[in-house]
């Protein structure tokens, strides 16, 4: 990969910034109980509270108190919902048009309205700082933000393409007639590319930056990376690029927890996940050219105290929110967790507001493209939102880098003690990647697009996206293949024609190369049908578990399965052919009710990982299969390919070998060819 490196003149000692942005937690929420650590920090004291009704002044207050777990209701955070919490009264139409101060008295109100279990308990709670060991640490050797702030008062996605392009391009909450387009505004990806930087998005579902139309084009394909596979890899190699994006796991599965802190996921994935990220950065011979900031996309919901701003706060763009909001973008979200980290920064270091660039300015998500574009001296900014917020390079103050940088991170804490939920209900932000990936592989022009996720569950959610994801990514090689324009957009959708007769060897093969997705798209059939198809395959595995029990004596249940296949998907560059190394793989990576069911799915997975040597493997993506086996290929035969003892050749070789003079070499001897009758095996399928 390619990489511009600034040489005597660069001004900034960084030549990496790598960016990650959890999930749906408010500053207070996560780092208020910091403070007890280290009083510079604005986070709390125990003496804040809300009432529960605003509209009574003898009304019973909620102290903010320490005593966050493992939190399971979502609290809202809509348009709506956020405006009763920063201004302690509910929303309607002639709101936008009043000039209310920032009061943030409305959360314990705004909650007890939800229909999924919050409480202002549950909103007016942070987390003691021993449950964050790995913040707790970060914010005692690095830098962490307490005028950070949401750049929406709003939901995930609109906050979320503010980190890359300083505006959301109107977008206030989903919107399927955008995503279905992709949003259509200039990145700082392209801002880098057009300037000669390189950028790299290592991903482990499909990753959201594709909501940007732009990303979508040809030429940038090769800048995808899956995590999993290639990211500690670039760090060992020092091949990390100059803008490096990470995107969490966001659904939830028995086998591989999610990793992004939006609630119900366990705080202490996401703590996991930094240790790994920042321990991949430490150990990196690019570790003093690094400059690492982690963030949160919005509140949540959750409390916090510091005001919103909403004086000076520039429209990027002129475009304003969609009916009946007209939200005119001009005020700023709740405060949101950040801490930045480089060896050029000193320990403990606490960033408030910033001095600059305008009186008014803050620090949001803006400031990331903002600080992008000072750091590498990009020409010019994205809108007028970048260019009013505050830049961080200031912290880079050191004149030499650090060299007591801790090189491991404490041990996260699991908060939760049962397994997750396969079979919840979709969040929103969940819903809007699935109906982005059903755009990128064409689905949007079916019928079922509109309710595609109705009734749909977690574990369907990640096997459709995946899916769907492939075919694009598929799209993107033959594109790429064919040698079209490198600024072209890929594009799926695929013209109505009508179904023509298949011969019976292509139905053969249909049937052995069927793959969910990919079937689902080139025949046009809707995802009801997949569910029948799927309703049939489970009924076959039911028989064919019965045969196995009758035969073995033991069963594999679908548990056991799903969930192997499911691990080797993930972890398949970590998995082995020996059960014992699975079986420790497993413990790490997912919680497993019983001993017993981590025995079989770490068997079963290792029984899959020895039939991927011999052949396909249904269920498992083709193309991780076919690196599988590239990767063993590395391996010394028992046989030597040069080992003479008995080498057979047919006539011709051997008259060959005889006007060469070779015929007296030992072990030679003539056979006559066998004529091979060409078969088409069919291959047992798992």
């Amino acid at each position: 990969m390619s990489s511009r490196s600034g040489g005597s003149a660069w001004p900034y000692p960084i030549k990496t910034i790598v960016v990650l942005v959890q999930e749906n937690r408010s500053f207070d929420h996560m780092l208020g109980w910091m403070k007890s650590l280290n009083p510079e920090i604005d986070g709390v004291t125990g003496s804040e509270s809300n009432p529960i009704s605003t509209l009574e002044p003898s009304s019973n207050r909620v102290y903010f108190s320490d005593q966050s777990d493992f939190v399971e209701p979502d609290p809202g955070h809509t348009v709506e919902d956020v405006y009763e919490q920063v201004f302690g009264e509910p929303w309607s139409e002639s709101s936008m048009r009043k000039k209310v101060s920032p009061r943030m008295e409305g959360f314990a109100q705004n909650s007890v309205k939800q229909k999924k279990g919050s409480t202002a308990e549950t909103v007016m709670n942070g987390y003691k700082p021993e449950l964050l060991p790995v913040y707790r640490e970060l914010v005692k050797e690095f830098a962490v933000c307490d005028r950070w702030f949401a750049s929406v008062p709003g939901p995930t996605q609109p906050n979320r393409l503010y980190v890359h392009s300083a505006t959301s391009y109107g977008l206030t909450t989903q919107d399927t007639q955008k995503l279905i387009g992709g949003l259509p505004q200039k990145t700082i990806f392209d801002s880098l590319d057009e300037n000669g930087f390189s950028f790299g998005i290592y991903y482990q579902y499909p990753p959201s930056t594709l909501f940007y139309r732009n990303l979508r084009k040809v030429k940038y394909i090769d800048n995808f990376h899956l995590f999993d596979l290639k990211f500690k890899k670039h760090c060992e190699e020092g091949k990390l690029e100059n803008y490096v994006v990470i995107e969490q796991r966001y659904f939830e599965l028995l086998s591989v927890a999610a990793n992004d802190d939006h609630p119900s996921h366990d705080v202490g994935e996401g703590q996991r996940f930094v240790k790994e990220v920042y321990e991949a950065l430490r150990t990196s011979p690019q570790w003093n050219e690094i400059l690492f900031l982690i963030t949160y996309d919005e509140h949540g919901g959750f409390y916090d105290h510091v005001p919103t701003p909403v004086d000076g706060v520039p429209n990027p763009d002129d475009i304003a929110g969609p009916a009946p909001f007209k939200f005119q973008f001009d005020r700023l979200g709740v405060r949101v967790p950040t801490i930045i980290i480089s060896p050029w920064i000193q320990p403990g270091k606490v960033l408030h507001e910033p001095s600059g660039p305008f009186p008014t300015s803050q620090y949001e998500h803006s400031s990331i493209p903002a600080t992008v574009k000072k750091i590498f001296n990009l020409p010019q900014f994205l809108t007028k939102r970048d260019a009013w917020a505050g830049t961080f390079e200031n912290l880079l103050s050191l004149t030499t880098p650090r060299t007591d940088c801790p090189v491991k991170m404490p041990e996260p804490i699991k908060l939760r003690k049962v397994a997750g939920e396969e079979n919840a209900e979709l969040s929103e932000f969940q819903e809007e990647l699935i109906y982005m990936t059903a755009t990128l592989n064409g689905d949007h022009n079916k019928s079922t697009y509109p309710k595609l996720t109705q009734n749909l569950t977690v574990s369907e959610a990640v096997k459709y996206c995946e899916g769907a994801f492939q075919t694009f990514l598929n799209e993107c090689e033959k594109a790429k293949q064919s040698r079209i324009d490198g600024s072209e957009i890929v594009h799926c959708a695929k013209p109505h024609t009508p179904p023509q007769s298949k011969t019976f060897l292509h139905k053969i093969f249909s049937c052995l190369l069927w793959n969910e997705p990919d079937w689902c798209v080139q025949n046009e059939i809707g995802f009801a049908n997949l569910r029948e198809r799927r309703q049939r395959e489970e009924a076959a595995e039911e028989e064919e578990e019965e045969e196995e029990r009758r035969r073995m004596g033991r069963v594999r249940t679908k548990t056991v399965k799903k969930s192997s296949r499911q691990v080797i998907e993930r972890y398949y560059s970590r998995m082995t052919l020996d059960f014992h190394t699975n079986k420790k793989l497993l413990e790490e990576v997912a919680i497993v009710p019983s001993k017993r069911l981590r025995n079989k799915i770490a068997g079963f997975s290792t029984h899959l990982m020895k039939r991927i040597q011999k052949g396909s493997v249904r269920g498992i993506s083709l193309k991780l299969q076919e690196e599988e086996r590239e990767r063993r290929m590395d391996f010394v035969p028992d046989i030597s390919a040069i080992n003479t003892d008995h080498i057979e050749v047919d006539k011709e070789t051997m008259d060959m070998l005889h006007s060469l003079g070779l015929n007296e070499i030992s072990g030679i001897t003539q056979v006559d060819p066998v004529p091979v009758q060409q078969n088409f095996p069919f291959t047992r399928r798992y």
